[in-house]
């Protein structure tokens, strides 16, 4: 068990209309540069919303939009700019696939070859898997390699590990992410082409794109700004500054993930791609056409290496996303010759997220615009700091962070009121309990309860060293444990996630659980309550506006309350003190 964010692959969320409050369709697709001003004004409205990034709208070759948003490195004031180089999370995943079918294109393999040809080693349950398995994510491979991908791990070794483990569905089965079948895949592309990875990715791919800024080891990244992460307010630090491999990143991710890159290269990358230039029509078709369906009616479909999509009105698009937890991107390539690009390093703000957006800002489809922030007396804001408490129990607390507020709340109640999608009342309560009662047993020795909520995908003995080394930890920087206490569960789009507090002789430490489903599906521990960014739109109103459905939710203040509108009406917390 990694105690660890869980980043799970966006299906194209473009496909989809935005959850709530939609404005009703445009009407007729706007002029391409139209469109793209469209995007520069939204993407320019999440600014005060905390977001950071980069986006590039290209059309037909034409680029319409190529510009950075916000902080790249917030600590020494550098701005995001369309040159910032950005972690790509599984986009690397595309460069895998790529390679795999270079191979077969120079006749040296077959996607329909089984991975007993390059690892006779393999034991029976997993010699007939075929490499087209484990493109398209039907081989039955774990989800995960194991340990942290700052920690080296070899190529034989991870290899090794891979086919040791229980496959967790059935061989040519249903879809079943697998970053570790990505990671086997880098392997057989070492293997064949009897060179490293990376060096034949830069050779076969990169250099003859155009992509001067992609990779791990081999650029020279000594001019280059490389986008440092913010994650609950705390600098996370991008890739070059943590361990890695001589040769690249650690087998834990190679081949899944591990990579950065621009904007502007990610584009020279789907122009040379879908242009021809890369690789054959007939490995490029294997590539985009999918045949693995995703959805009941099948438009979604995966690919090898990303998504293909059909919209309803006929619209064709290729794409993928990745991240971290903190770093994200999409990179997604429309038929009609549309091609758009985008990354953060923000975590609370992902810009996969925004694939809703795009897409109906692109072709006109229902939108809603974030509220312009209002400028606003820094002073004033921070007379707004305080605690408020709900009838109910529960509280809201407001804290001035420059020209805007950051908002946390504690309690099951409060979560709710400042939820986009509040949980059932006894799906939270449930989900509440089983937290409780599992981290407790674990405290007591017992592990079979949270051992049981990983649905026995993780093994017994690495769920306990897990959980000790995460309890060892916080005890011995503050003391002996006094109490669990479950802050509360909300629904946060792809999981649900319940903060737990454990309460220590010198302080409080934070855990976030992620439920997929029924099951957990990781764990993650965090030094701070989840915050809001909040920012003034009016005088005495503020806004909250949330990524991942397109949601502005306002707060005014009325004497000494603050005014909630939740989803079931207003509701009034008392200030405090």
């Amino acid at each position: 068990m990694r105690i660890h964010a869980i980043t799970l692959p966006l299906i194209l969320a473009a496909a989809a209309p935005l959850a709530a409050q939609t404005t009703p369709p445009l009407g007729a697709p706007p002029l391409p540069v139209q469109a793209a001003s469209h995007i520069d004004e939204h993407m320019r409205r999440l600014v005060p919303f905390g977001f950071s990034g980069a986006v590039l709208v290209a059309y037909r070759g034409s680029v319409l939009l190529d510009r950075g948003y916000g902080m790249a490195d917030a600590e020494k004031s550098l701005a995001a700019t369309p040159e910032t180089v950005f972690y790509i999370g599984s986009i690397a995943k595309q460069f895998t696939a790529a390679a795999i079918l270079k191979l077969e294109a120079e006749g040296r393999l077959s996607v329909t070859d089984r991975i007993s040809r390059f690892f006779p080693q393999a034991p029976a349950d997993k010699a007939g898997i075929t490499l087209h398995q484990v493109l398209t994510h039907t081989a039955g491979l774990p989800e995960y390699m194991p340990g942290r991908d700052d920690q080296p791990l070899e190529r034989d070794a991870a290899v090794r590990w891979i086919l040791a483990e229980p496959l967790i569905g059935p061989v040519g089965g249903e879809f079943a992410y697998s970053n570790a079948g990505y990671t086997l895949l880098a392997a057989v592309v070492e293997v064949v082409s009897g060179t490293g990875y990376e060096p034949f990715l830069r050779e076969k791919f990169f250099l003859p794109a155009g992509m001067l800024h992609t990779g791990r080891v081999l650029p020279d990244w000594s001019g280059s700004t490389v986008a440092v992460g913010s994650n609950g307010g705390r600098r996370m630090a991008p890739p070059l500054e943590r361990p890695a491999m001589a040769d690249g990143p650690s087998w834990n991710v190679r081949g899944a993930g591990g990579l950065m890159s621009t904007t502007g290269d990610l584009l020279r990358w789907a122009q040379a791609l879908h242009g021809g230039r890369l690789l054959p029509a007939a490995q490029l078709a294997k590539m985009t056409t999918g045949g693995v369906r995703l959805d009941p009616g099948g438009r979604n479909l995966a690919g090898y290496g990303g998504v293909k999509v059909t919209f309803p009105d006929g619209r064709r698009a290729f794409g993928i996303a990745g991240g971290d937890g903190t770093f994200n991107a999409i990179l997604t390539h429309y038929a009609d010759g549309y091609v758009v690009v985008a990354a953060s390093n923000v975590g609370e703000r992902p810009v996969e997220s925004q694939g809703r957006v795009l897409n109906a800002l692109l072709f006109g489809g229902p939108y809603q615009a974030p509220p312009v922030a209002a400028q606003v007396d820094p002073a004033a804001l921070a007379g707004l700091a305080g605690t408020y408490r709900l009838p109910t129990g529960g509280t809201v607390r407001l804290a001035a962070d420059g020209g805007r507020v950051r908002m946390t709340a504690e309690g099951q109640d409060a979560l709710d009121a400042l939820a986009a999608r509040p949980l059932p009342a006894d799906r939270s309560a449930g989900l509440n309990a089983r937290a409780r009662e599992m981290l407790e047993a674990a405290e007591r020795g017992d592990f079979a309860p949270l051992h049981a909520a990983f649905g026995g995908q993780v093994p017994l003995e690495e769920v306990r060293q897990a959980h000790t080394r995460f309890t060892d930890a916080m005890e011995q920087e503050l003391g002996a444990l006094q109490g669990i206490d479950v802050v509360g569960s909300v629904d946060a789009g792809e999981l649900v996630r319940t903060l737990v507090r454990y309460r220590l002789e010198r302080g409080t430490r934070l855990l976030r659980m992620g439920w997929a489903g029924g099951a957990l599906a990781g764990m993650q521990p965090v030094r701070d309550l989840p915050a809001t960014t909040v920012v003034p739109v009016a005088p005495g109103e503020l806004a909250a506006y949330d990524f991942m459905t397109g949601r502005t939710q306002r707060l005014r203040i009325r004497g000494a309350a603050l005014v909630i509108d939740t989803a079931s009406g207003e509701v009034a917390a008392a200030r405090e003190g």
